[in-house]
């Protein structure tokens, strides 16, 4: 069976997340569907990179299928974005090879987190305002390199059964100031359930003075428990998934 890959951009509100949920609106299902109208064929199965949650954004998700007869992927491309809702997009659809893996394969996640420092009309839906005058992005600045190398992020995220394994090689945690917003942007090998709001979250609060300089550490060494501070879902995206060969 000829497996085809693609990246597909998203608006995440109107969705429950990526991954189908029964009776929810999801990304995979809506992706699903519309490839098994173009492609004449059910089901479909549409493998992603990750599983964003309900209300988080993509630039450049990847997800890849199979199908049981060879069709032009330009044509491909352009049935499904005929068909999904206008918060959906597929774009660099190709041919791949038949053992490629969108989840296994990639060799890192990268991530931006957008917090609004003032208010902004167009950008309210897909930020997180911030309106305590404390905010401070050089606190957070400094805070952030305290979650960079290989550690156990398990007091920053849910745990999940299917993710027994929570360490994670954090190559990158960088923020950066613009016209009335913080750009956190987060690189890493993988990330689990929830760990950017948490990561995020808490760069806030150490931002705002509600925790203290260098509490990251204690928080990773099992010194701060309990449960952390979430930043809500509609700042996040999912900016690139990097491979080797796409």
């Amino acid at each position: 069976m000829p497996r085809y890959r693609f990246k597909t951009e998203y608006d995440g509100a109107p969705f429950r997340g990526w991954q189908v949920q029964p009776g929810e609106p999801t990304v995979q299902e809506t992706l699903q569907r519309a490839i098994a109208t173009v492609a004449r064929q059910e089901p479909v199965h549409v493998m992603g990179s990750g599983r964003t949650d309900a209300g988080v954004h993509a630039l450049a998700q990847v997800a890849a299928f199979d199908l049981e007869r060879e069709i032009d992927p330009r044509k491909l491309e352009l049935g499904v974005n005929a068909l999904v809702a206008p918060s959906v997009c597929v774009y660099d659809l190709e041919r791949t090879r038949d053992d490629f893996q969108p989840r296994f394969d990639a060799l890192e996640r990268r991530y931006l987190y957008t917090v609004l420092t003032r208010r902004s009309p167009l950008l309210a839906a897909r930020a997180w305002f911030v309106p305590d005058p404390r905010l401070d992005p050089e606190r957070m600045a400094a805070e952030a390199p305290l979650f960079l190398g290989e550690r156990d992020f398990r007091p920053f995220c849910l745990p999940r059964e299917d993710q027994p394994n929570t360490v994670c090689d954090m190559r990158e945690v960088s923020v950066t100031v613009a016209d009335g917003r913080i750009e956190v942007r987060l690189r890493a090998n993988r990330f689990l359930h929830h760990q950017v709001r948490a990561m995020v979250g808490h760069l806030v609060e150490v931002g705002c003075g509600r925790m203290a300089p260098g509490d990251a550490t204690r928080v990773l060494a099992g010194e701060i428990p309990g449960m952390r501070h979430w930043a809500p879902a509609r700042g996040l995206a999912l900016e690139r998934v990097v491979y080797p060969d796409y």
